[in-house]
């Protein structure tokens, strides 16, 4: 495992998550369409999974992880496609109205 790795890519999860929650209470959502909801418990699954691996990796000795320089490209992009997401439902139920 590479731990420092496992921590950048918590970050972006944990990011994604709250900016997925964020835009559906801005927009006073009352629930989240079925997809944008598989969305988020994917994240938080995986979320969870690298929290419990970096957990155990340094209890057993591990090194802690240092995050590298960051780029927020990845990051950026990824806001974009929850933003598109969130439009795309938006139309797609006013659209069936």
């Amino acid at each position: 495992m590479d731990p420092t790795a496992n921590l950048e890519r918590q970050i972006v999860l944990a990011r994604q998550i709250r900016e997925m929650l964020l835009l559906a209470s801005d927009n006073k959502v009352q629930q989240y369409p079925e997809y944008q909801a598989e969305q988020l418990a994917e994240r938080a699954a995986e979320l969870s999974d690298l929290v419990i691996a970096l957990a155990d990796w340094t209890a057993a000795g591990g090194f802690s992880p240092a995050p590298r320089a960051r780029n927020p490209r990845p990051l950026l992009d990824s806001l974009a496609l929850v933003r598109a997401a969130t439009v795309k439902a938006r139309l797609v139920k006013e659209h069936t109205k």
